[in-house]
């Protein structure tokens, strides 16, 4: 009994897994197909204009790339610094184990 609800809980988690897949690839592809043909090098190097012709992401792109590139600079040593200490330094218990 217990084996097949195993069976049949991994059946229906891959059937979710599968269907939420499907409908990510869906969406992409319709996002593509319609934006595909209004993506070029001045939408990619103008800044945001209340006309449409001339509309850019200049700005936000380049925020976008600060924050990821500054969340790099301050994440990384403070996580490889957290896990040295949890490792080397820190007393051995249920929390520690949990982190």
């Amino acid at each position: 009994m217990s084996k097949a609800l195993d069976r049949a809980f991994g059946a229906m988690a891959l059937l979710a897994t599968v269907a939420g897949l499907l409908v990510l690839a869906v969406l992409i592809i319709d996002v593509l197909i319609d934006g595909l043909g209004r993506i070029d090098w001045a939408f990619l190097t103008s800044y945001p204009s209340r006309r449409p012709e001339r509309a850019g992401i200049l700005s936000p792109l380049i925020g976008t790339l600060w924050v990821m590139v500054l969340t790099a600079l301050f994440s990384f040593p403070v996580g490889i610094g957290a896990g040295i200490y949890l490792e080397e330094y820190s007393r051995r218990n249920w929390f520690t184990h949990l982190i």
